[in-house]
């Protein structure tokens, strides 16, 4: 990885590097936003010491697609959406010119919402 360190950010946004954390039966996912000396900085906390597993990258536009629709399903007639998207998710868009096709996947009903790098479970 010590070739990354010159300027990490344009590195890891062609090919990203995700982890994921399992928390009881399900795996939440944590980009590598950036190195710096032995440290992997993440988008998300971590505290020292947990264990992250390297992840494959999928199709980043019908995974989004499908986990929203399958959300979806856990609420009546839903009617907009409240979206806290992955600043991880939007660097790979970014690097694949897919933005556009990630925000029709990400509202098939009218929403709004904002980037965010972290994510909150267990609380």
């Amino acid at each position: 990885m010590s070739h990354l360190r010159a300027d990490p950010v344009p590195i890891l946004s062609r090919a990203p590097l995700v982890f994921g954390v399992t928390v009881g039966d399900q795996v939440f996912l944590r980009s590598a936003m950036n190195l710096r000396d032995d440290a992997v900085l993440m988008g998300g906390a971590l505290e020292e010491g947990t264990i992250v597993h390297p992840m494959r990258p999928g199709d980043l536009i019908e995974d989004t697609r499908s986990a929203l629709a399958a959300a979806l399903t856990q609420v009546a007639r839903p009617q907009s959406l409240l979206l806290f998207n992955c600043g991880g998710r939007i660097w790979e868009a970014r690097s694949r010119g897919q933005v556009a096709e990630l925000g029709a996947a990400m509202l098939p009903l009218p929403g709004a919402g904002f980037t965010t790098y972290g994510e909150q479970y267990g609380s």
